[in-house]
């Protein structure tokens, strides 16, 4: 499918990073099920880029996003559409591992943890932008090298603490064939983790 580029750059500096389209990215579970990722833009101090960043929710997040969701639902659990049933049941996962994760959030691109959040009002719109000491602000402008081809039949596939997995078929049953324990915890389980 041909998409236009947008891309979200600096007044200033000229620093750009497209605003999309991306690839979906999902974590591998321990159970070998896919789990969507959350992923924000923000500035990486590890590559120097502005780029794609996880955003693992916190509790609180959670807490809010079920009460929100159930709100708009407005109907017995049992007869929510399938959609809204989906939604829950990731709240529902990411609670679940909410204790196994160790690690801050990471990089998308080189895994790095030292970053700079971005914040952005209710329709996605960058209200602060920091990135290398700039003050300017990030604002989206149409890709001047114009359309681009992108085809969504893969996903970046990570572990719980955010090591890159690969690609994977989108539409296929989640496998762990290849992977070992290591691959989703770590050798020691720790939060210390090397990229």
């Amino acid at each position: 499918m041909s998409l236009p580029v947008l891309l979200l750059e600096c007044g200033i500096c000229k620093e750009s990073v497209p605003s999309g389209p991306y690839l979906p990215a999902l974590y591998c579970t321990p159970d070998g099920k896919h789990l969507a990722l959350r992923w924000t833009l923000g500035w990486c101090n590890s590559c120097g880029h502005a780029r794609r960043v996880e955003d693992w929710p916190s509790m609180e997040a959670l807490d809010s996003e079920t009460a929100t969701a159930l709100k708009v639902a407005g109907e017995p659990q049992d007869q929510l559409q399938d959609w809204m049933r989906k939604k829950l049941e990731d709240i529902e996962t990411y609670r679940r591992l909410q204790p196994l994760r160790t690690t801050p959030n990471h990089c998308l691109a080189c895994g790095g943890t030292d970053l700079l959040a971005w914040s952005y009002d209710n329709d996605g719109v960058p209200l602060a932008t920091p990135h290398k000491e700039c003050t300017g602000l990030f604002r989206q402008v149409e890709d001047p090298d114009g359309m681009r081809f992108m085809l969504l039949d893969e996903s970046d596939l990570f572990s719980l603490d955010c090591r890159d997995l690969g690609r994977v078929q989108n539409n296929v049953a989640p496998s762990t064939a290849g992977f070992n324990i290591d691959d989703f915890w770590g050798p020691d389980f720790s939060s210390e983790r090397s990229f």
